[in-house]
């Protein structure tokens, strides 16, 4: 055996240093552990906090350097994302804000306050709308999954859970022990409000007249565009009758018209001087041809003046072409959330 005079022997059913598993930046980011080290004959070797066993004549680096050691990982592995987030200014204060801010733009027509989260339902419609938000630590009783679960079945519903960089730490890695499939990943973007209003010309390719109307709230020739243009039945018109009039924050509503067609709608969603754009949605026979310019240009133009000094919007991960122009304007990637959903059987 390789000798390390410089450091003590611990007794072998001893485990030093204590567990790091934990470990949160203010990225809002949970790290789990993998950057600890063990000396053991003469070899050194990564392990997982789960895989700790007695082992005997274990040598363990000093409590300070493990730290140390623990954080230059954790810089490594997740630099860039690290670096994106400072950059953005977005901590774990900003992601919880965001969320709070993004749930009340999308209040269900039930909610019920289970500990720091809420269990949400509105019908069929909506992952939003019908799953658990989960922004706040782990409720503080056993069988908390099982009442959720029974909850929704009594709806007919599917269980399921959203949860981003504000939800409790290790609630990912237990739904999916629990049989939850990962769903809908989602990215958060964000964007100066001034900046954003004066970055995009606003033209359309289009040899025709551009109107745009604006309101303060959806009537049903708004609700009627927004159906048709995301390929939605008339079947869902109460649901987002329901859904627009229960906002409670101060928003507008805006119609892009071309040849006296609705060519694309959006919504804006003011408070705690951010603005939320959702329902950005452009009609498929206008599609690439500047229409969603002209949409993202009203809408930030309209939260700068109602007072908006910051801008956010969800868009799913994988859609390209929407990222894309949001890039355009000037936003930045802030952070992703995901669902979780079980099957019913």
């Amino acid at each position: 055996m390789r000798n390390f005079p410089r450091f003590a022997k611990k007794p072998p059913t001893k485990i030093w240093p204590p567990t790091l598993s934990n470990v949160r930046l203010k990225t809002g980011k949970a790290i789990t552990s993998a950057c600890k080290r063990r000396y053991n004959t003469g070899n050194l070797q990564l392990f997982k906090p789960q895989a700790l066993t007695t082992v005997p004549e274990a040598f363990y680096l000093p409590k300070f350097m493990l730290y140390i050691y623990s954080l230059l990982c954790i810089f490594i592995i997740n630099g860039k994302e690290i670096m994106t987030l400072i950059a953005n200014g977005i901590d774990t204060n900003t992601v919880q804000l965001l969320e709070q801010l993004a749930f009340n733009t999308w209040p269900a027509a039930m909610q019920w306050r289970y500990g720091d989260w809420t269990v949400r339902c509105s019908g069929a419609f909506t992952k939003r709308a019908n799953s658990v938000f989960t922004a706040g630590p782990l409720p503080g009783h056993d069988g908390w999954l099982e009442e959720i679960e029974t909850f929704y079945k009594r709806q007919d519903l599917p269980p399921q859970f959203h949860l981003s960089p504000a939800s409790p730490v290790g609630l990912d890695e237990l739904l999916e022990r629990c049989g939850y499939n990962k769903d809908t990943v989602t990215s958060v973007y964000i964007a100066d409000c001034r900046a954003a209003a004066e970055s995009l010309p606003g033209t359309s390719r289009l040899n025709t007249t551009i109107e745009v109307l604006i309101s303060d709230q959806p009537n049903a020739a708004w609700i009627g565009g927004f159906l048709e243009a995301e390929g939605f039945p008339e079947a869902r018109r109460p649901f987002y009758e329901g859904l627009f009039a229960r906002i409670a924050p101060r928003s507008r509503f805006i119609t892009v018209v071309a040849d006296g067609r609705t060519a694309g709608l959006g919504t804006v969603v003011i408070e705690r001087g951010w603005a939320g754009f959702i329902n950005v949605v452009t009609h498929p026979a206008f599609r690439g041809q500047g229409i969603g310019k002209q949409i993202v240009q009203q809408l930030a133009a309209e939260a700068l003046l109602l007072g908006a000094q910051r801008l956010y919007l969800q868009v799913v991960a994988d859609n390209a072409p929407a990222i894309a122009l949001y890039q355009k304007l000037g936003f930045t990637w802030a952070y992703d959330y995901h669902y979780r959903v079980k099957s019913v059987t």
